[in-house]
């Protein structure tokens, strides 16, 4: 800065010697004149040096002070920003988004304005094609899917560069989750979105799990069991012993939802080692071994699995209404008091102090390979929700706005959230900790929670941030935890990579996959309600064949082998 003042101030010299030099006398005139002139020239050059000086001094110090607030600003560039957003039906800022207390105070710190437009959730499926042939936004929050972007990958700035140009605080917090941006990158090797949500979720980890109702178990003087003959026998102890007491045999051993998000059949196919890396049933047809895809549903394991619920069927101990049942009739079923066990994510109300998760147990003739469903520490970030547009003038001032939100832990929890005190706390001990009370009359956890945060819409919490349920002053928050606890270290080991694929190359697997879980889907409800024998099985295998199993399985190994 001082030398662009030293030059303004040669400027002035040089221009207070341009009007001096232009004084000089001709050899007509007498001394007298000469000396007059001279005297008036040195006056009128020593205003003009004053006034040079006075102006150049005024323009360094403008400059300078520019210059200055420039380098001072942390978000040089543009400070007014369009992003559409995705918004939950139980957010009651109706929209404005710049209620929530994540991005009142991006906007204080960062003197950056978001202009926000909200789709309703529920309407973006009619919305978002709308939205991508129009004039675009800078960005979109909580709306953009794999396929939008795959397939309009010239709507998307690619943004891994300039974050890691501009945003060394966003880097260093992804660096610290295994294969980020190999999850994060395109096939044609670009990033276009960022992430939110939770990293890693413990609770979600064992997807569904079988609760058993204890108090059965305690009025009949059963154990857990610890083999499938023993859970034959408890079965049979359900059906017969009137553990609810009402003088009916109206007991329902096991009831299911073959439909339902966690309540699917194949959770009873565990002690077999079949297990899915998801929740649903189709997620069990094949597992990863040593880096090679193996198939579930052609084995000895799977057909000693559905003989054993064909038995189960056939004694009146599974509820085969389960395979066309809705939510809605199980749940009744499960109020009525007439359910022993059943899969779920969570029992409802009084329930959950009884009905326990089932411990893992062994399959005769197969120990040893009890899996559950699921995965340990699986990332669960929702990984295109934050994208800028190539429409977007400013992306590296948009993304470090971006880092402002996510700047540390209290920050992203307020993202997630709202204000501390409400839902969340940091306690001494550095770790986040779950505030369960009662809102404001009229609104519920789950109100509360979209009104003043964003949940899967914030930033993403770290591995190292968990949310913790604390039992001594919440002990009804800590049932689903404890329940995770039966299946630490019975998870499978290997699982599929996480990684964006060519919407192509989806296409030639779903062609074969779509017909495929049709299939199995018949197949398992017929073998299970009707028979299974020799016949029907080599029926079965000849018909996987037929259906192109070996290839569908070998799309998969290609894309654990990274060839797409």
């Amino acid at each position: 800065m001082k030398t662009k003042k030293w030059l303004y101030l040669l400027l002035a010299c040089a221009i207070v010697l341009s009007v001096a030099g232009c004084g000089g006398g001709t050899g007509g005139q007498s001394a007298t004149t000469t000396a007059a002139a001279a005297e008036a020239t040195t006056a009128a050059a020593a205003a003009t040096t004053a006034a040079a000086t006075t102006a150049a001094a005024a323009a360094a110090d403008a400059t300078t002070a520019a210059e200055i607030e420039a380098e001072e600003d942390p978000y040089p560039g543009q400070k007014t920003f369009h992003i559409v957003a995705r918004m939950q039906g139980n957010d009651r800022t109706e929209g404005d988004y710049n209620q929530k207390e994540l991005y009142r105070l991006a906007e204080e710190e960062t003197g950056i304005h978001i202009e926000w437009d909200t789709v309703l959730v529920g309407t973006e499926d009619d919305r978002m094609p709308i939205l991508l042939a129009s004039d675009l936004p800078d960005a979109f929050m909580f709306l953009v899917s794999e396929n939008h972007i795959l397939k309009n990958p010239e709507l998307f700035a690619s943004i891994e560069g300039i974050m890691r140009e501009n945003c060394p605080g966003l880097v260093a917090g992804y660096d610290t989750i295994p294969n980020f941006w190999e999850m994060m990158r395109f096939p044609d090797g670009n990033m276009y979105s960022l992430p939110t949500g939770f990293s890693l979720s413990y609770e979600n980890d064992p997807e569904g799990i079988i609760y058993i109702n204890t108090q059965w178990m305690d009025t009949l003087n059963l154990e857990f069991p610890n083999n499938t003959d023993e859970f034959y026998d408890l079965l049979v102890a359900f059906r017969d012993g009137d553990p609810n007491g009402n003088g009916l045999a109206d007991e329902i051993p096991i009831t299911f939802q073959a439909s339902g998000w966690v309540g699917g059949i194949l959770y009873y196919a565990n002690p077999w080692g079949i297990a899915g890396r998801g929740s649903s049933d189709a997620s069990a047809y094949f597992k990863v071994e040593n880096s090679k895809i193996v198939p579930n549903i052609n084995t000895a394991e799977f057909r000693a699995y559905l003989e054993f619920m064909n038995r189960l069927a056939k004694e009146g101990l599974l509820d085969v209404e389960g395979f066309s049942q809705t939510g809605a009739q199980q749940s009744s079923k499960i109020e009525e008091g007439v359910v022993g066990m059943y899969s779920g994510w969570l029992p409802g109300g009084e329930r959950v102090n009884y009905y326990k998760a089932l411990p893992p147990f062994d399959a005769v003739g197969f120990e040893g390979q009890y899996k559950h469903h699921g995965q340990y520490q699986r990332f669960r970030g929702m990984r295109t929700s934050f994208t800028i547009t190539t429409d977007c003038n400013d992306p590296a001032n948009l993304l470090r706005w971006w880092e402002f939100c996510n700047k540390d832990t209290k920050m992203r929890y307020i993202g997630r959230y709202g204000a501390e005190g409400i839902l969340w706390e940091m306690r001494e001990d550095g770790k986040i900790y779950t505030i369960y009370e009662d809102g404001p009359e009229g609104m519920g956890r789950e109100d509360m929670k979209y009104t003043y945060g964003l949940v899967d819409g914030g930033p993403l919490i770290l591995p190292s941030e968990p949310e913790i349920n604390d039992p001594e002053k919440y002990p009804d928050s800590i049932h689903r935890e404890y329940a995770c606890d039966t299946y630490l270290g019975y998870y499978m080991d290997e699982f599929l990579p996480i990684r964006f694929v060519d919407p192509e190359k989806n296409t030639e697997k779903s062609f074969i996959e779509t017909e495929i879980n049709e299939y199995m889907k018949e197949f398992i409800a017929t073998s299970i309600t009707d028979t299974i024998d020799d016949s029907k099985w080599e029926a079965h295998l000849s018909r996987l064949q037929s259906l192109r199993m070996d290839e569908w399985l070998q799309w998969y190994q290609d894309f654990v082998d990274g060839k797409f």
